[in-house]
């Protein structure tokens, strides 16, 4: 045998050798792992399911948290012996066949399905129960249906499974009672509330649906109220607060905002500042929506934003930009505006 296949002969058996001291290795690690964390209680889950969130983890506070985070049990205690982690587990009590509703006209069960957090297939926990109540009663409460009752109970089954059972007791429509505004001076509360597409209860009520509270409405309300200050010189204007609340003597919804309306600006100086070379000034004044004297108004900023942009795209700068610039005196209750036509970034399409 040559020297050359000799050296190869060699390095074979060391990379078997290696090979197999790995193999050893990693089985007699995972040997002394499952040896280092012992777990006591568990019936339903596997003990290297418990120990693979010990993992990584020296604090037995974290271990603790984590397994109680999976929802698997309803109790867990990590204590140190010597060497070992010691994991004692209680598991929640049972699982969940499935999920039903009872007493739901109002509101479909595909839709409260989704609401709450019990599912088929996952640990039973009365503590899942209890929330999912309140999801619930939330759910129905912002449909419009607040003095729906709900309650969840467990049905077992004989094959240790339990179902989930959510009844509900729908009540009759519970709208919006009051909308109350706070800090408004220039304008009264019906004025603004004649804004909202929100309204409150009355004797329509059986026939409107502007009356059932929806958050998403209520905001979009709140920016109709923004805009129509910012339109009427009130540029410091600004919704200080909004809260809604369920009261359930009064039977509906109470909203609550609060302003701030700050003064009222009248327009100051106006004109057109342009860096643009071949951009006449002096020439798109006529294109603003703005003079001077004028009560500010937010709008009327905007149009001559777009009536500039257009004109001077027009003339052959496509790139050209238009902003406005304020010149505020609190103290005189002016607004001077300039509107600045400035060269943009040019952009190329490959």
């Amino acid at each position: 045998m040559t020297s050359t296949q000799k050296s190869r002969t060699t390095k074979a058996r060391l990379s078997r050798s290696i090979g197999l001291s790995a193999l050893i290795l990693a089985v007699s690690g995972g040997v002394a792992f499952a040896q280092a964390v012992v777990v006591h209680g568990n019936q339903r889950v596997d003990a290297e399911t418990i120990r693979s969130y010990a993992v990584g983890r020296e604090n037995p506070q974290e271990i603790r948290e984590s397994l109680l985070a999976t929802g698997m049990f309803s109790s867990v205690q990590v204590s140190r012996r010597g060497a070992q982690t010691v994991i004692s587990v209680k598991e929640q009590g049972g699982v969940v066949n499935r999920v039903a509703f009872e007493g739901n006209r109002r509101l479909k069960s595909e839709q409260l399905s989704q609401v709450v957090q019990s599912r088929a297939g996952g640990p039973l926990s009365q503590a899942l129960i209890d929330s999912d109540v309140e999801r619930l009663r939330e759910a129905y409460r912002r449909a419009g249906y607040g003095l729906s009752s709900v309650s969840g109970r467990i049905a077992p089954l004989p094959n240790g499974r339990q179902d989930v059972v959510y009844t509900i007791n729908e009540s009759g429509k519970t709208g919006i009672k009051s909308i109350n505004f706070s800090g408004n001076n220039a304008y009264s509360s019906g004025r603004l509330r004649g804004l909202m597409s929100s309204s409150e209860m009355n004797f329509l009520s059986w026939i409107k649906t502007s009356d059932v509270y929806d958050p998403d409405r209520i905001n979009s309300d709140l920016e109709l109220i923004r805009r129509f200050y910012l339109k009427n010189g009130y540029a410091d204007f600004q919704i200080v607060n909004n809260t809604a609340r369920f009261d359930e003597q009064a039977g509906g919804w109470v909203v609550d905002i609060q302003v701030e309306e700050g003064p009222q600006y009248k327009v100051g100086n106006v004109g057109v500042d342009s860096s643009v070379p071949g951009v006449d000034a002096g020439r798109l004044q006529r294109y603003l929506a703005t003079s001077t004297g004028d009560t500010y108004n937010a709008e009327a900023v905007e149009k001559s934003l777009v009536a500039l942009t257009t004109e001077v795209n027009r003339e052959g700068h496509p790139f050209a930009q238009v902003r406005p610039r304020g010149d505020r005196d609190a103290s005189g209750r002016v607004i001077g505006i300039t509107y600045v036509v400035d060269e943009g970034p040019r952009v190329y399409v490959e």
